[in-house]
C-alpha cells in the first residue's frame, strides 16, 4: 500500500485508489501536503501491464473472437487493474526519469 515518503502517512485503500484516476505526474500527501511521485520502476510496470492487456486484445482478434467479448474482456481487466493498482505502485519523494 501506499506511504508518504515524507511523513510516512498510510494511505488508505480508497485513497490509493483515488490517486489511481487522477492525472499528473505528482501526488500530494492527505497529511502533510508533501508531493509523492511514482517511481520509474513502477510506471515501466504499469507501462507493460496496459500493453500485455492492448495485446491480449489485439490476439483475441486475430482468432476472430467476436469484438463484443474482446471489450468485455478488456473491460475486466481494466477493473482487475484499477482494483490492483494499490498493490503494485510505490511512491518516492523525488521524481525519477523514466529511462
Amino acid at each position: 500500500m501506499f506511504q508518504c515518503k515524507h511523513c510516512s502517512y498510510e494511505y488508505t485503500y480508497k485513497e490509493a485508489l483515488g490517486m489511481a484516476s487522477s492525472t499528473g505526474v505528482g501526488k500530494r500527501c492527505p497529511n502533510c501536503g508533501e508531493t509523492n511521485y511514482y517511481t520509474a520502476r513502477s510506471r515501466r510496470k504499469g507501462m507493460f501491464i496496459t500493453m500485455l492487456s492492448v495485446l491480449f486484445v489485439s490476439a483475441l482478434n486475430f482468432f476472430e473472437v467476436p469484438m463484443s467479448i474482446s471489450i468485455g474482456i478488456l473491460f475486466i481487466l481494466l477493473i482487475g487493474y484499477y482494483l490492483l493498482f494499490p498493490f503494485l505502485f510505490e511512491l518516492t519523494d523525488q521524481e525519477e526519469p523514466l529511462w
